[in-house]
């Protein structure tokens, strides 16, 4: 079964659609995660595809155990799988295979899957047949390893690959280790530069959800002091929040957050990917406010 995963997109032909019809298999669409353990049960699903925010909410929720137990395989898509979301869906599925599996829906059927495991979180994993990836730096030549620059993708259904190869840019950061290994920093394009060095938007958001009264949350670049970034952090609060409470959830954190607008819902894609720019649009209004200064 899988939540959260629009069809359209690459997950939704090649993961989904082509994937199950190939094999025959029967596939559940949960509209929601509250859906996720009623179909689980009706069906008898033994394997899970969701998106991070999809899982997020549906292990805040809690599953029965009778529907934790079926699950077999999840697998995490079009999102970032961070070890602490990883270490909850090992907790949450005792008995399930927790897999990332990286791509993008102009990568066709070029994806990396990795098993998850306690303490390794960024390394894309092991590439799909016909599928290669490299770093490229702002010059646009390939990076050594350990230089953070642009994951790019090539991928080749035929053997031998053509000698001219084309690269894909995937708009994300990474770097190779010493075995070759390709590891994700994150998206370019959410990743900001403060005082301190750089910070990984989807990072921030991690730490920021799991404070006391924060029930969905996501982080925007703003415009900071110096020509650096700033932060701004749009939150839904759950019950007995407010402004207070907001300002409390976001001090102590890591880099400091300027602004917060407190909104009934995150604007999102439909796999929930935060909208930056309709947050950076909240966050720069009348309505947020300066969030105190720590002395």
């Amino acid at each position: 079964m899988h939540c959260g995963i629009p069809f359209g997109t690459s997950t939704g032909v090649h993961g989904i659609l082509l994937r199950h019809l190939a094999v025959g298999a029967l596939s559940a669409a949960a509209k929601d995660p509250a859906q996720v353990p009623d179909l689980v049960e009706r069906f008898g699903c033994r394997e899970l595809v969701v998106t991070p925010y999809a899982l997020r909410k549906l292990l805040a929720a809690g599953l029965p155990p009778a529907a934790s137990s079926r699950i077999t395989t999840v697998k995490v898509v079009a999102g970032p799988l961070s070890e602490q979301l990883a270490s909850a869906a090992m907790d949450a599925f005792p008995a399930a295979r927790i897999f990332s599996i990286y791509g993008a829906t102009e990568l066709g059927a070029a994806i990396f899957t990795r098993l998850a495991k306690r303490g390794e979180s960024d390394v894309l994993g092991v590439p799909s047949p016909g599928t290669k990836a490299r770093i490229v730096d702002d010059h646009g030549g390939v990076a050594p390893p350990g230089t953070v620059g642009e994951i790019q993708v090539s991928h080749h259904a035929g053997d031998p690959a053509p000698a001219g190869r084309s690269w894909i840019g995937t708009g994300d950061l990474g770097y190779l280790d010493e075995r070759g290994r390709v590891h994700l920093v994150g998206r370019a394009k959410e990743i900001v530069f403060l005082p301190g060095g750089r910070a990984v938007l989807t990072e921030i958001e991690e730490r920021l959800s799991g404070r006391p009264y924060i029930k969905d949350c996501a982080v925007a670049a703003i415009d900071g002091a110096g020509g650096w970034d700033g932060l701004g952090a749009c939150v839904v609060l759950g019950d007995g929040g407010g402004e207070p409470e907001a300002f409390a959830a976001v001090a102590g954190i890591g880099p400091p957050i300027s602004r917060v607008r407190v909104v009934s819902a995150i604007p999102r894609t439909p796999v929930g990917k935060p909208i930056r720019a309709e947050l950076w649009r909240l966050l720069t209004a009348p309505e947020a406010v300066e969030v105190p200064a720590r002395g």
